[in-house]
């Protein structure tokens, strides 16, 4: 019988990467399959085919499969998803795109999130988090605002629930509180911001059902399986954000823990037994499965300014040579694009 492995999907902003680990943590497969650029067709505007999300990650699960060989990959009994937060689209009848996904960077919904703070403000103070421009309900409050986006849309989702959809065949699968918290749920009163909602145009009839992360959110169809080396009927768990999955990954997983992970953002989480609240916005709280609380903040400086200014150099050559120089002659402050989210909100701040 094959020892029993989960896998884990992330779905960065310039690529889908895939790990299928053992019982005890080792990772013993990996996959990783290339996304479309971030299109920028404006300043303060990040768009990606959310389309090109399920094939990524099919190819990616199937090269981890592969890797395993076929035996091995049967004994993979469940699968979860991270994501980058506050990255949304709308879908239409059949599950395809109305429009283009709105990634985490975009700051177009200024006027939606003004409309929505004012809307929910007692529950906003209360939880400690304010839907600002790039939160997932400010966008998808502006997507349904375009014609012919909103005329056609009839589900709204997050960049995870796109592959959970691809690998369960639920068109419209529940989603976790934790892609769900920047799109106007509220996971301390455990439901989802109906007055916010209402202030800014958002059907709470096209939301998705939220459940907290590791809940069951179906199982892997038999057309998934196919495309991915999955066996048929493995289970399908919800996830967590791409900054969550990552803290509990680097041992921030009780109360007390802290750290921090450099991606293209730099994320600062750690775990609380009670909630945070940050009057200015800067730090704000996911929830924990177990009920804790998991404040922190992203930042929009980190790994895309060494992407930037260095496309195609190797990372470890470049901390080599950083060690030679010795300490920097200067100060900088690397945002890549405009504004910034933690340690200070300033949707016009320049690097």
């Amino acid at each position: 019988m094959a020892a029993e492995l989960v896998a884990g999907v992330d779905i960065a902003t310039q690529e889908v990467r895939v790990v299928c680990v053992d019982g005890e943590g080792r990772v013993v497969a990996t996959g990783r399959a290339a996304l479309p650029p971030p299109e920028r067709p404006r300043p303060g505007w990040s768009e990606q085919d959310a389309g090109t999300w399920w094939p990524a990650a099919a190819d990616a699960l199937r090269q981890a499969t592969d890797e395993l060989g076929r035996s091995k990959a049967q004994g993979i009994t469940a699968v979860a998803v991270a994501a980058t937060s506050g990255t949304v689209v709308a879908l239409d009848a059949d599950g395809a795109p109305a429009g283009p996904a709105l990634l985490y960077g975009d700051q177009r919904a200024g006027d939606e999130a003004d409309r929505a703070t004012a809307a929910g403000g007692d529950r906003w103070d209360a939880l400690g988090f304010r839907p600002g421009a790039t939160s997932g309900l400010a966008k998808w409050a502006w997507l349904l605002a375009q014609p012919d986006v909103g005329s056609r849309a009839r589900h709204l989702a997050h960049a995870s629930d796109v592959v959970v959809a691809g690998l369960t065949g639920d068109r419209r699968p529940p989603t976790d509180w934790s892609h769900a918290l920047k799109s106007g749920y509220d996971p301390s009163r455990r439901e989802w911001a109906t007055e916010a909602l209402e202030a800014v145009g958002v059907d709470a009839d096209l939301l998705p059902e939220v459940r907290p992360p590791t809940s069951a959110a179906g199982k892997v169809s038999g057309e998934a399986a196919s495309a991915t080396g999955l066996p048929p009927g493995c289970g399908v768990r919800l996830g967590m954000t791409d900054g969550c999955a990552g803290q509990v990954a680097a041992g921030a997983d009780r109360p007390g823990r802290f750290v921090t992970v450099v991606g293209t953002t730099m994320v600062v989480k750690g775990v609380t037994e009670d909630l945070l609240v940050d009057p200015g916005g800067a730090v704000y709280s996911h929830r924990h499965p177990d009920g804790w609380w998991l404040p922190g903040g992203a930042s929009n400086t980190g790994g895309a300014a060494v992407e930037e200014a260095w496309p195609d150099a190797d990372l470890g050559e470049l901390d080599e040579r950083a060690a030679d120089r010795g300490p920097a002659g200067c100060v900088t402050y690397p945002l890549v694009a405009t504004g910034e989210r933690f340690p200070f909100v300033a949707p016009d701040a320049e690097g």
